[in-house]
């Protein structure tokens, strides 16, 4: 203990002596004291600063002052100390307020540069907030994410999105703008004059926020848009909206299988398909011990699903890799269903300009209407969001079963909303009665389900979840994995689930930042699925290095589809032999390659000829 007291108390008691002794004043042991604690305060935070930051060393306890520790953190004190004690005896700082004279502008001339440095400011709050806001809410966003989502209607978005936007960015840069501004237009009668004495020397340095502001406002604020252009830039990572754009790669046309020109044979008897896409489902949140990274598994009833069924991973369980283009809700809709991924050109908004959604691609849907199915599109929140209506109206002429048709068919009062539209266990309930409903009809059918209860942020909480206190999402993970499983048990108890071919499939990876705050930068996050009563079985076990592209011919195959050469679009069958792009390719250089433009892919699936 001696060596941790002396470390720490002795250079404060020597400054204050020597800077008394210098500068010889006799002072009250209440104002030694005082300027004692000052030292301390100030020495030992320096000296821990530059021994644990810049030099590297532990400073967890006090059992660490060891004898060589204890004198290198005595030398630091001391040096440190003298500094201290020599500027404190030779430099004193005076401030005065002296009157000055005001230097009046014309009122044009004070109105034009108002509304100039207005406009600037505001501009530039509104885009260092907006880059704070979108990295808080959505992590790292990706060039083509942002371009589509700036090229489709915000009709269906989450109310609570819109607030949050609205009260952090708009209303916060409002709030300063007005502070700003009338700091600057304060007519200030004094100026600063700041006195410094440095030995024999003095030096004053007038300051007038006054004329300071009345001449610099326009710069300064030019400066700040500038620096929030910047780094807004390098938030949404300008770099790869330069490849996005202009760098052209051949990989997607060297790559892509058209399945059109594929030969895909269905058994005798076709199998109905129950495709469950859970919202930002991972194998995150898993235990550690199942491939996780989570000390508790919060998601039992998955992984168990998935440990009894049949889930290709890369590791132990789980394992689709999130590539560019597949991130989101609608982009992993596409992914999933048609093996590309969702990509539309900065400067060229056909899906808007076009009104019909890749007009040059071929689904899962497509291919399963020509086979005479009946197929439904269920969603807990505005269908048109995203352009999902449209994905699958267009290509494969679903039923679509959204927010609106719920309220229509009573499942739901008139006006009730909550989250996005509505939860899932009623979503689950509605489903049941859908499911019933195509089973008596004469054709095979699909039935695609999207939850959205685990949506960022914090996902909800509903009347089922079992809430702990705090941090809600991690009840929300475990109540949709409880109410995926009661679903699953049901669906088992249907007559029509002996032909039946279920997938359970996270979407994307999750945006809610917050919960991954802590993860280890090593673990390599991925989405989660599971197939279940599928018509085939693996012919070996190995781990699978894939991405969700792979999913859409994988899923065709688990309902007895023979493919010919088991690829579809840029996707592998995982039931085959067949290597994946990620195991041909590397993951490093799948990714490269689908962050550049395409001229290949908008030709051939925007707006093809």
């Amino acid at each position: 203990m001696f060596l941790q007291f002396l470390c720490m108390l002795f250079p404060p008691i020597t400054a204050v002596v020597l800077r008394n002794r210098f500068k010889k004043e006799k002072r009250s042991a209440f104002r030694n004291i005082i300027e004692y604690l000052i030292f301390a305060l100030i020495i030992n935070s320096v000296v821990v600063f530059i021994i644990s930051i810049l030099l590297g060393y532990e400073i967890n306890n006090l059992r660490n002052f060891k004898i060589q520790f204890a004198s290198l953190y005595i030398l630091l004190s001391v040096i440190l100390t003298v500094i201290v004690v020599f500027l404190t005896c030779s430099i004193r700082i005076k401030a005065e307020l002296n009157p000055v004279e005001l230097h009046n502008m014309t009122a044009l001339k004070l109105i034009i540069k108002n509304v100039v440095t207005a406009l600037l400011l505001f501009s530039s709050l509104i885009i260092w907030f907006s880059a704070i806001w979108i990295l808080n809410n959505f992590g790292l966003v990706t060039p083509e994410k942002l371009i589509f989502q700036m090229n489709v209607p915000l009709k269906g978005t989450d109310i609570n999105f819109i607030k949050s936007y609205v009260l952090n960015c708009i209303v916060t840069s409002v709030l300063l703008l007005i502070f700003f501004m009338t700091i600057i237009n304060v007519r200030w009668k004094n100026r600063l004059i700041i006195k410094v004495w440095l030995l024999s020397k003095s030096l004053s340095i007038p300051f007038s926020p006054h004329l300071f502001f009345k001449k610099f406002s326009v710069a300064v604020a030019g400066v700040f848009l500038t620096t929030g252009i910047v780094n807004f830039a390098i938030s949404m990572d300008i770099k790869g909206f330069y490849n996005f754009t202009f760098n052209n790669s051949q990989f997607i046309k060297q790559n892509f299988v058209d399945t059109k020109n594929v030969k895909l044979e269905f058994p005798k008897e076709k199998r109905n398909l129950i495709y469950i896409l859970l919202e930002s489902m991972e194998v995150t949140y898993m235990s550690k011990e199942h491939g996780g990274a989570q000390p508790v598994n919060l998601i039992p009833e998955l992984t168990e699903l998935a440990s009894d069924n049949i889930s290709f991973c890369n590791s132990k369980l789980g394992g689709a890799y999130q590539l560019p283009g597949t991130g989101w809700t609608i982009a992993a809709m596409v992914s999933q269903t048609s093996g590309i991924p969702l990509r539309i050109p900065i400067g060229d908004n056909s899906y808007g300009r076009y009104g019909s959604f890749l007009p040059g691609a071929m689904t899962l849907g497509d291919i399963l209407e020509d086979q005479g199915y009946n197929q439904t599109l269920m969603v807990g929140s505005d269908a048109d969001f995203g352009g999902r209506k449209d994905l699958f109206t267009q290509h494969g002429n679903f039923k679509v079963l959204d927010y609106f048709t719920a309220i229509k068919d009573g499942v739901i009062p008139e006006g009730y909303k909550v989250w996005w539209g509505f939860e899932d266990n009623i979503l689950y309930e509605y489903a049941k009665d859908e499911l019933l409903n195509l089973s008596q009809q004469d054709k095979p059918f699909n039935f695609t389900l999207l939850t959205v209860d685990t949506h960022h942020v914090g996902g909800y909480v509903c009347s089922v979840c079992q809430q702990n206190q705090g941090y809600s999402f991690p009840s929300v993970l475990s109540c949709a994995s409880r109410q995926v499983s009661n679903f699953i048990e049901w669906i088992k108890d249907q007559d029509f689930y002996d032909n039946t071919t279920v997938v359970i499939a996270g979407d994307h990876l999750s945006m809610e930042t917050k919960f991954f705050e802590d993860l280890d930068e090593n673990y390599i996050r991925t989405t989660y699925n599971a197939f279940l009563n599928s018509a085939i079985t693996r012919g070996d076990q190995r781990s699978r290095e894939f991405s969700t592209l792979d999913m859409f011919p994988t899923i065709l195959a688990s309902m007895g589809v023979a493919i010919d050469g088991d690829r579809l679009g840029l996707g592998t069958n995982l039931f085959s032999q067949q290597p994946t792009l990620l195991e041909k390719y590397g993951i490093d250089e799948v990714i490269e390659e689908l962050n550049k433009s395409s001229r290949f892919y908008n030709n051939r699936f925007l707006h093809p000829n």
